[in-house]
């Protein structure tokens, strides 16, 4: 609702929910909200909405609760992989995120999703996102993280998307 209340294309956000079933329903009931011009009005509707998607969050939990033992429980599936890496850059919020735009697309993940200086993208059953904060002067903060199923392939995505964000300079 956030994104939608600061304008983000409804493309965009479809695109950004391709890969989460749950979330394909939460952005079409998100874009059925009319955009506010007031900024009040727009804190309002993020409010109502994230109230809204929590309530209901909650009671789903609540009655698979009731119904069955947790998943993870049940499975005998280790959890998933997340590795992730940080770095100061001397580029700004922007360029860096350009950059992540490029680097994920070189390394051929699919549904990449740029939301401010945010990127996200899939690659097999993985995916990953890039952050770029702005620091003081002409530099950025570098977050990254990937997640998927099996360690090795996590792993090796992460050094190679850090390797590419942060050439030597």
């Amino acid at each position: 609702m956030q994104a939608r209340q600061n304008g983000v294309p409804d493309d965009e956000m479809i695109a950004m929910s391709e890969s989460v079933a749950f979330a394909k329903v939460v952005v079409a009931d998100a874009l059925l909200v009319p955009v506010n011009r007031m900024v009040w009005n727009r804190n309002e509707a993020v409010k109502d909405f994230k109230e809204k998607w929590f309530t209901t969050c909650l009671g789903l939990r609540k009655s698979f609760a009731a119904d069955q033992e947790s998943p993870l429980s049940q499975s005998n599936k280790p959890p998933p992989q997340l590795w992730s890496h940080h770095n100061l850059l001397n580029l700004n919020a922007q360029v860096c995120s350009d950059r992540g735009v490029s680097t994920l697309k070189s390394l051929n993940f699919t549904a990449v999703v740029r939301s401010g200086t945010y990127v996200y993208g899939n690659s097999g059953p993985n995916r990953a996102a890039v952050k770029c904060v702005d620091q003081k002067g002409e530099s950025s903060f570098l977050y990254l993280a990937v997640a998927g199923p099996e360690k090795e392939s996590v792993e090796n995505l992460r050094n190679e998307i850090a390797r590419l964000m942060s050439p030597s300079e």
